[in-house]
């Protein structure tokens, strides 16, 4: 008697569902874990930004509404002056902070489309048109908090503009362990993440968050910006 079929049964019974969701899609696209797409232009994502239903809801219908409230229970104890927010995308973040009685913010990003979508979102705030690479708001602005989701896997230049950032300034940012088009890297742990931005920090933290139920996920990593070291203080949780 034949009981493969018994077998294979076991087995599928046995693994978890995000196991078999993530093996399904390795086996359907073999190269999509080293897949690499490029850095895109503003017009890309201005483009991106009119279009896509997800950027126009409220910031509680967001999918990434669980790793802002994550974000914002790390900032609630540190009485933050002033937050930079790099990358700020369509100003759902900033109205939740606003919400949450945030004083000081301001927000940048390249993209034309987003600073509009920004300023309807959340009017008593500042958002900026301006690109990572060259504005002076690094230097000019008196920030002593950065945060940077969902933006250094975008930029070829992440680690220069990481290095960009005050000394002694509290940074948050969160990338990815999937691919896009748009995306120029993603990292598969917590220590890859680790061992290409921990140098710049102390104090630095690495967690990981499920992003759906797909076998997706966020890696939010904090720390205190200083000079670049060794990986000695690096750790994850």
């Amino acid at each position: 008697m034949n009981n493969e079929p018994t077998m294979k049964a076991m087995v599928r019974d046995l693994t978890p569902p995000l196991v078999w969701k993530l093996l399904r899609r390795m086996i359907a696209s073999p190269s999509a874990v080293k897949e690499v797409g490029s850095e895109r232009s503003s017009d890309y994502y201005d483009e991106k930004y009119s279009r896509t239903e997800e950027y126009h809801r409220h910031y509680a219908d967001s999918p990434y509404f669980f790793l802002w409230c994550v974000l914002i229970d790390r900032l609630r104890p540190i009485q933050v002056r002033c937050l930079f927010d790099i990358g700020c995308g369509p100003g759902q973040f900033a109205a939740f902070l606003h919400d949450r009685g945030l004083a000081k913010y301001v927000g940048m990003d390249f993209s034309a489309e987003c600073i509009h979508l920004a300023h309807a979102a959340c009017p008593s705030f500042e958002f900026v048109c301006a690109n990572a690479y060259t504005s002076e708001l690094f230097s000019t602005l008196d920030y002593d908090v950065v945060v940077a989701t969902e933006f250094l896997e975008h930029v070829e230049g992440d680690l220069a503009i990481i290095d960009r950032i005050k000394p002694g300034t509290r940074v948050y940012a969160s990338v990815p362990n999937f691919p896009n088009t748009a995306h120029v890297r993603h990292f598969s742990s917590s220590e890859e993440v680790c061992a290409r931005y921990g140098a710049a920090f102390a104090d630095f933290r690495v967690d990981e968050f499920l992003f759906g139920s797909g076998g997706l996920s966020l890696f939010l990593f904090e720390g205190v910006r200083v000079a670049r070291r060794s990986q000695a203080d690096c750790h994850e949780d």
